[in-house]
């Protein structure tokens, strides 16, 4: 959720009909996940993939069985309309836990269109990328607070008794206050784990997505 493509323009005082605008945009964006600038709001709309074949999730199930590491078994992401309604679900039972997630803002069973984290027009960075540039600037404790920012919200998600999906630093996106919201809900762990292991999980994605730094 990083690039602004593309821009219209309504009326700005008449409320903007963002089931209207949705239709819209799944019917002609050319690429499935876009930004939009609509009067004085900034728009994002995730178009359903392809589905996703199992081949790769049955073999790692494998895997997981002959070592016996329960926490590495696959949790499938069928992609097409059945990851975007799973994201959609995902996204209001967060949100309603206190999980800081997008708010979505109309749907449809091939896509959705949420609200922009940042403010309008400008990039919404990950915790990754912030501290990719604390690393360039060779800020160590920038670095490690940043480090420590991610995992306190990991433990706030854990404490309200939920996980996320795929909680790597790139999926951790900072809000113009500096807090972390939470992106991508595409597979659901709990479906397929039970909840000690889904928190393992998603401890062992933020591990792997930041021990470089």
């Amino acid at each position: 959720m990083t690039t602004m493509d593309t821009l219209a323009r309504p009326t700005p005082q008449a409320p903007l009909d963002y089931s209207a605008f949705l239709r819209q945009q799944l019917a002609t964006q050319p690429r499935s996940v876009m930004s939009h600038l609509v009067g004085y709001e900034q728009i994002w709309v995730k178009r359903a993939g392809p589905p996703h074949g199992m081949g790769r999730y049955r073999a790692m199930a494998v895997l997981a069985t002959l070592l016996r590491l329960d926490m590495l078994r696959p949790v499938p992401n069928p992609g097409g309309p059945a990851a975007i309604a799973t994201e959609v679900r995902r996204l209001h039972e967060l949100a309603a836990c206190g999980v800081r997630v997008p708010v979505v803002l109309a749907v449809q069973e091939n896509g959705f269109a949420m609200r922009h984290l940042g403010r309008v027009g400008e990039e919404a960075h990950s915790l990754g990328n912030a501290i990719e540039r604390a690393l360039r600037a060779d800020d160590r404790a920038a670095v490690l607070s940043l480090w420590q920012q991610g995992l306190d919200a990991l433990t706030h998600v854990h404490r309200l008794g939920t996980c996320l999906s795929q909680a790597f630093a790139r999926n951790m996106v900072r809000d113009p206050t500096g807090a972390v919201v939470c992106i991508d809900f595409e597979d659901d762990p709990a479906a397929v784990l039970p909840l000690p292991l889904c928190h393992v999980r998603d401890a062992l994605c933020y591990a792997h997505s930041t021990a470089l730094y």
